[in-house]
């Protein structure tokens, strides 16, 4: 299927997300243009491309955000994407319900690091 991205607390460095966040990835051009109309940092600004460049052989410190950003700009997207009629289809399908999936755990990791006051990276997995 591609990339994918796990949302990664500080910390848990050597843990996974719950579950890939495909949609996330997929269409982030898409959501990339939401950010941008509702005035938010745009979801690719958060991206950690660390474990990406690992299997290039290069060597990349994470990159950790701070956790009320990111959280910040998922929470105005999803309240766009909950509201219009945006299908975002991939291979034939809608899959607007994916979307909102992967925003509704992005958003619970990253308001659990926030309450923790701890960074988070929303990382590029291959």
């Amino acid at each position: 299927m591609g990339n994918v991205l796990w949302i990664i607390e500080e910390g848990l460095e050597g843990g996974k997300s719950n579950s890939d966040l495909w949609a996330l990835y997929r269409f982030s051009e898409e959501l990339d243009k939401i950010c941008d109309e509702v005035g938010v940092p745009r979801l690719t600004t958060f991206h950690d491309y660390s474990v990406s460049a690992s299997e290039f052989d290069e060597e990349m410190e994470p990159t950790f955000s701070n956790a009320s950003g990111l959280l910040a700009s998922l929470t105005k997207v999803r309240d766009v994407v909950a509201n219009s009629g945006m299908p975002f289809t991939f291979g034939g399908k809608a899959r607007r319900s994916d979307v909102l999936h992967d925003l509704d755990e992005a958003i619970r990791v990253a308001g659990d690091c926030e309450s923790k006051g701890k960074r988070v990276r929303l990382s590029v997995i291959p």
